[in-house]
């Protein structure tokens, strides 16, 4: 499915929304073709292209907006240090002092003026006491679109006991969302992340590190054994010491609220589907110049040479001495893979998984955003508003 969809949305982009006569059979029959891990290998592809052109569009709004870019200044300077370069720090200084924090309200309200679209959260439309609250559609998206990310610390089968209230990790946070490989994403910490109204950029530390001493130390540390204690922040809620570390990141991405979106109540269908992809900030970069000078995501060759051009360097701090880098990339991609000690170097090199919702039928203003949850049929006491949207399928995605 996200296969049809991505391959729709990107044909649909480089014809203008025009859909031909007969592109759809031909995509489904390119799909029973095509060996399913080429399948996703293509989807990975797009996705991190879509995730790349959302980034270019979230600074190119910050800097016009003549906002500090707090977040991604600071990679940028990180970045510097890595490669011992000096060449654009003033001017990444002269950035970071420049102009005020604009609010992510604001920040929302830009994106949508760039992408096409944005999000709110409100009320939700189901009729369910529990409903609380929903994701809301701002502006038009087209099927195959990355429609939001579910941000937040994500936390692989090594270092589950490292979550909060292992192992009843459920108990309280209804912001958990499972990987295809088993990875959990912990969205409580990020919440609706960085509002900005009227603060003043926070102090990026640049580094959450824990203190080991020797070996008996290392083990403990790696065991659910005692833990650091929880830093002041400026808008993460910090359920943990390594919680804290989001605040490394840009927290008013406008995106970074798939963990809002609902289950579809009884009789209706997702609109949405849940996708998982796995990068690096050079993988990213290497399909994502074409979004950094050709916001629309398509190139001319159809290649994704990893190019930085003239355009994309008059954004002031996107470095010309590094022409094929783009740290401030990382800034807007809302997760970090658990770890004790994680600095701006840390998101620079390392990988990262992320989870997000690809639209599977065109959006418009004032759509709720629902994908199905898939609650395990095992699962003792689903709750009553659950309606299964696909037994069939949910009983062999749990087999």
């Amino acid at each position: 499915r996200l296969f049809l969809f991505t391959s729709l949305h990107k044909h649909k982009q480089q014809l203008s929304e025009h859909v031909p006569d007969g592109l759809v059979e031909s995509l489904i029959q390119q799909a029973k073709s095509v060996p399913f891990e080429e399948q996703r290998t293509f989807v990975h592809q797009q996705l991190c292209k879509q995730l790349a052109n959302i980034a270019a569009k979230i600074d190119m709004c910050l800097q016009q907006a003549q906002d500090p870019r707090p977040a991604a200044i600071a990679l940028e300077q990180s970045w510097q240090r890595l490669h011992s370069t000096q060449a654009s720090s003033s001017s990444s200084a002269q950035i970071a002092a420049a102009g005020k924090l604009i609010s992510q309200h604001k920040l929302s309200d830009l994106l949508q003026q760039q992408l096409g679209y944005s999000l709110s959260v409100r009320p939700s439309l189901i009729k369910h006491q529990e409903a609380g609250q929903g994701l809301f559609v701002e502006g038009h998206i087209l099927p195959g679109s990355l429609v939001a990310l579910f941000p937040g610390l994500v936390y692989h089968k090594p270092v589950y006991r490292r979550m909060p209230g292992y192992p009843r990790i459920d108990v309280g946070n209804p912001y958990l969302t499972a990987r295809y490989d088993g990875g959990v994403v912990d969205s409580l910490p990020w919440g609706r992340g960085w509002q900005a109204d009227g603060q003043t950029a926070p102090h990026i530390a640049g580094s959450i590190v824990t203190q080991r001493q020797g070996w008996i130390g290392r083990m403990v540390t790696a065991s659910d054994g005692p833990r650091k204690p929880i830093p002041q922040t400026t808008w993460v809620t910090a359920t943990t010491a390594e919680a804290a570390a989001l605040e490394l990141l840009e927290g008013r991405h406008p995106l970074a609220l798939g963990h809002y979106a609902n289950h579809p109540p009884a009789g209706s269908q997702p609109n949405a589907v849940i996708a998982s992809f796995t990068f690096k900030l050079d993988q990213l970069h290497s399909v994502a110049a074409d979004s950094i000078s050709n916001p629309a995501g398509i190139s001319s060759s159809g290649s994704s040479t990893a190019t930085v051009t003239e355009s994309s360097r008059q954004h002031g701090s996107r470095s010309s001495s590094q022409s094929t880098v783009a740290p401030w990339l990382r800034a807007y991609v809302p997760n970090i893979n658990y770890s004790e000690e994680c600095s701006t170097e840390h998101l620079l090199t390392r990988e990262v998984s992320c989870v997000g919702l690809v639209a599977i039928q065109a959006l418009h203003p004032g759509s709720e955003v629902w994908f199905s949850y898939r609650l395990s049929p095992a699962l003792l006491g689903r709750p009553a508003w659950y309606v299964p949207v696909d037994p069939q399928e949910e009983n062999m995605r749990w087999a």
